[in-house]
């Protein structure tokens, strides 16, 4: 292995440590809501607000940090936002006031949406166009961290009738990449070029993609994040064993993303996401249509975390077929994503009470519909410019 290999490999294995902390921290929140509401004496209708509060700071930070990327070393930026994330990790049991929970929450979006934007941005200039599995695997990382956060909250919740030990194990674990990841040369700065046959249109396909993140962001956050207090306000399961569940979610998640990196190279985004969300379909009609049933229940929540489990990764792979990637390009996917993340979870809380747990799987539903729409107008318009490619050459 030469020089320039090894580099490619330590900067790899560090991105990948870094998201294995962010999906520690990331899902965290769902399965710790109805302890997070104790603390703070809040409804479900409030907490929700929690939702809203840390998708607006990731907005806000996705559009800022981008160009941080653009123009300065990217480690050190990376670094600082894993410290405040540990750092926050470590307030939130403790605050009493449903406010200054919020407020922590905004500065744990700013860090997250800081790492998100970085991860991608500076893994893809690291490996160019090679970047796909590597891309996929960044995301399993998260998908790992997805699963064991909520195992660690449902140990806590066991051995100590609290939540505040989950919280400051997943605060320890984010610490020593902080550490690493400085003394680390950060990749050359990338450059965003339209590619052959975007020209002025390529504005819409930054559009239709930043929707289509919007829709699948949500959604998987909303179900992340709800299904825990859904299956306990159905009295289908305890609040310690929903944690489990939710951990299901992430562990679906994690070995989505691990089966798909041999195919990410091989077989068309397009196709690959189709499959996405034909799942994401299924899984939610069991979930509308067998309400009550504990076992339908553990496989349409598998089944939701493995359809869901490539889609972010490979919407970038989709993305990356039409223009070049930079941290400004990125933040702007980001900016639907945690717009999506924001909105779509916070919708379900408002209703939750008054219309009750099915409005889960209702929102599911719309969503997905209206994400194989947008779906089906990036492949229309990606034919287009092909065809316009095609046509230049002749």
């Amino acid at each position: 292995m030469d020089h320039d290999q090894r580099t490619k490999a330590v900067r790899t294995f560090a991105y990948y440590i870094v998201y294995i902390a962010l999906g520690l921290a990331f899902a965290s929140l769902g399965p710790t809501l109805p302890g997070l509401a104790r603390n703070t004496n809040s409804t479900l209708r409030e907490i929700s607000w929690l939702f809203f509060t840390h998708s607006a700071g990731y907005t806000i930070s996705s559009l800022l940090s981008g160009r941080l990327y653009d123009s300065s070393p990217g480690h050190p930026v990376m670094a600082v936002s894993l410290l405040l994330i540990a750092v926050t990790m470590a307030v939130i049991p403790l605050v009493p006031w449903l406010w200054l929970l919020a407020a922590v929450l905004f500065l744990r979006g700013l860090a997250s949406a800081a790492i998100d934007v970085g991860g991608n941005t500076l893994l893809v200039w690291t490996h160019k166009d090679r970047s796909g599995p590597w891309i996929n695997g960044l995301h399993f990382c998260f998908g790992l961290g997805g699963l064991l956060s909520p195992v660690i909250v449902a140990q806590s919740l066991l051995l100590r009738n609290d939540i505040a030990p989950a919280y400051w194990v997943i605060a320890a674990c984010a610490l020593p990449a902080t550490l690493w990841l400085p003394w680390l040369d950060s990749p050359g700065i990338g450059t965003a070029q339209e590619k052959t046959g975007m020209r002025s249109s390529g504005a819409t396909m930054v559009v239709l993609i930043t929707l289509f993140f919007f829709l699948h962001v949500g959604a998987e956050i909303a179900y992340s994040g709800w299904i825990s207090t859904y299956a306990i306000e159905k009295n289908i399961l305890k609040e310690a064993q929903a944690a489990y569940l939710t951990s299901l979610f992430w562990g679906a998640i994690t070995v989505g993303r691990l089966a798909t990196v041999p195919f990410s190279s091989r077989v068309a985004p397009a196709r690959i996401l189709m499959g996405n969300l034909t799942g994401c379909l299924i899984s939610t009609g069991l979930l509308l249509f067998f309400p009550g049933s504990r076992e339908i229940l553990w496989f349409s929540t598998f089944l939701m975390g493995f359809s869901m489990a490539a889609m972010f990764p490979v919407s970038i792979l989709f993305a990356d077929r039409c223009m070049k990637i930079n941290g400004k390009v990125v933040g702007i996917f980001l900016v639907g994503a945690n717009t999506g993340g924001m909105v779509i979870p916070w919708i379900i809380g408002r209703r939750f009470e008054a219309a009750g747990p099915r409005v889960l799987g209702e929102t599911m539903l719309l969503s997905i519909v209206v994400a194989f729409i947008i779906l089906i107008l990036m492949i229309v318009k990606m034919a287009g410019f092909q065809r316009e490619t095609a046509g230049g050459v002749d």
